[in-house]
Order: C-alpha cells, then structure tokens, then sequence
C-alpha cells in the first residue's frame, strides 16, 4: 500500500498536488487491494470569468463521461442569488453537445503525460497535464490554466463517496475575444464498474455544495470545499491557505435557510439559500450570494426540481476579505421545501425573509 493509499484509508482524504498518474482512467491511489478497480466515469470542469463593462460573471461548465460529452455551456449569471441566468446571454447551442462525435479523453502524449478530449463541429478541446490545463470552445474560449499547489483528493468511504480529484487553477485566455482571467477548478469522479448507477445517485443528491477559491491581495491563494450531503452535522470540509497546513474534517455544520425559487412553474418547490456559513474545527467560512443559476443552459431549465446555483462573495474568519481574483460555487441537488423541511432545515414560504 502506498503512502497515499494508506492516507486515504486512515482518513477518507488527501490534499497534495497533482501527479501524472492521477489524469488517467485507473489512479494508483483510489486502488485497493480485493475491491474492484476504481474507474473514472464523470468528469467536468468549472470556471468563473467578468467581462471588462459588466456587472455579473459568466460561468462555464463542461460536463463529459469517458469517451462522450453530456452538455456544456456558458451562462451570463442572473441579478439576485434567487435570480436564473440571463436568457439568451451566453453560449449553448452553439457548443459541442450530447451526440457530437467525441475523441477521447484518452492520453495524447507522454512528454509531458497528456489526456486530452477533442470535438470537430463545433470544435472543442480539453487537454490536461499534472500542471496545466487547456480548454478552446469553438472561437468562443480558449483558455490556459496553471494549476494551484494542491488540490483534493478523496476516498470510497468519504462523505462524497467513491473515488474522487478536485483541483482549482487560475486562467487566463480569451472570451468572444476579449481578455479575461479567473479562478476554475476541475473534478474526477470513480467508481467501480458495478456501482456506477450508485455512484452518480450519491453525486447528485445533496443540499448544499460550496466550493470557494480567492487569492489575497499578497498572493496566497486560498480554497474551502465543503459538501453536506443531508442531515447537519456530517459533511466534507477542506480549507486549504497558502503556507499552511489545510484543514480536513467530517465534522462540520451549515448555518442557513432556504427560500423558494419564485419564477419556476406551478408546483416546482424547489429551494436556494442566499447565505451560508459553514463551521467546522476552528473555522468559519461565509458566504453572501449575488448571483443566480439554475443549469448552464442558455434560457433557464426548469428540471429536475431541487437543483439550484448561487454564487456570490465569501471570506474565512471574523473579517470580510478583498480579494484580488475570487470564485464561488454553490449546488443543491436535493433541495424541494418537502425534503429540506424533513432534515430540519428552516424553508420560507416565500423569496423574502420576514
């Protein structure tokens, strides 16, 4: 057993950086001896840019399975954190989608160790080394990303369940040929070949993700992970800041309320937070949303109800933080008044606090 395999059945979690071995479709570190092997089957990639002139971020995500694109798209976020994208103002249809041929992701090259997925019509590329990463979207985006020094890694028995990488980075490129830079972050899930069904069943069932990245005004980039599955009180919590050593629990708590979503159809209850703020060990991290999303798509999605997006500003500690690039992620995935008000979350009856 290697040094990160036993790290990883000690304590469900490993916070180093990226080697080569992990691009691939069976890493070295989720194997265990007697189980069956841990193979990649959903990988996406997230990022958060603003344009020069405007006032919201665009967001993209690109969601693939091994050998396939499922969707991908780049939202122009809504107006208020209960707020859907701006209709119409950003890129869908347009973008490589579900059924374009894909190739890939397979390893293109060894020097360095490359993996790469890559469309024809509409033109699409995503290449990934142990340091680097490259995304084109048609003449829409084309980005670099130099990866931060660590990233996450996490175990089978993990409250996010199976195999799973995180890795934040900073970019720079262009979009609709305009300059930009932000913070993104990529992710690989694993599971074993008879349990993928389950694997995606954990995956997208959770009432509250929140993954932050900021880099301070003196250069320390800093990032918080934090997935609370259901009820409160058991759930991922990862707080990584630059020169020190990252915070790694499983006992952490959300403090937050969730408001009904007030322009989805009749009978939808699906729900948001505004704010939120997780504890955990001696750690507080806070939230405030600004921005809405409900799927990336370029109007407004309204299934499956109970998924939701906010984005906005966050800080760790007592005092709010200017940073100078910052990115925020939030998802609930199994968030209707009904389930929430059953785990003992406090749900509002309308979109505004009394």
């Amino acid at each position: 057993m290697t040094k990160d395999q036993q790290q990883l059945a000690e304590t469900n979690y490993v916070v180093r950086h990226m080697v080569d071995d992990d691009l691939g479709f069976r890493p070295e570190i989720f194997q265990v001896e007697g189980d069956s092997p841990y193979e990649l089957c959903k990988h996406y990639v997230y990022l958060q840019f603003l344009v020069e002139g405007d006032e919201q971020p665009h967001y993209y995500m690109r969601n693939f399975k091994p050998g396939a694109i499922r969707w991908g798209g780049i939202v122009k976020l809504g107006d208020g954190p209960l707020e859907p994208q701006q209709p119409g103002q950003g890129h869908y249809r347009d973008l490589a989608q579900e059924g374009v041929p894909l190739k890939g992701y397979e390893e293109v090259s060894d020097a360095p160790v490359t993996y790469a997925s890559e469309t024809t019509e509409p033109y699409l590329l995503q290449s990934k080394t142990a340091d680097r990463i490259v995304i084109k979207e048609g003449d829409v985006l084309d980005i670099t990303g130099e990866y931060w020094p660590v990233g996450m890694f996490s175990g089978k028995n993990s409250a996010l369940g199976g195999g799973y990488i995180w890795q934040p980075f900073t970019f720079s490129g262009t979009y609709e040929g305009k300059p930009v830079t932000g913070i993104g972050q990529f992710d690989h899930c694993f599971a074993t070949a008879d349990d993928v069904d389950g694997r995606m069943e954990l995956i997208y069932n959770y009432v509250a993700s929140s993954v932050y990245c900021g880099i301070r005004k003196d250069g320390r980039r800093e990032f918080f992970y934090g997935f609370m599955r259901k009820a409160n009180g058991y759930g991922t919590a990862v707080y990584w800041l630059e020169g020190e050593e990252p915070i790694v629990t499983e006992q952490s708590e959300i403090e937050v309320e969730y408001f009904p979503l007030g322009w989805v159809d009749e009978g939808d209850t699906t729900c948001a937070f505004k704010n939120i703020t997780w504890r955990f060990a001696d750690k507080e991290i806070h939230f405030t949303g600004k921005w809405g999303s409900r799927r990336f798509t370029d109007h407004p999605k309204g299934e499956p109800a109970g998924w939701s997006n906010v984005f906005g500003t966050w800080y760790s500690g007592d005092t709010p933080i200017d940073y100078a690039l910052s990115e925020t992620w939030n998802e609930t995935m199994a968030s209707t008044a009904g389930e929430l008000r059953a785990l003992g979350y406090t749900v509002h009856d309308s979109s505004v606090s009394v």
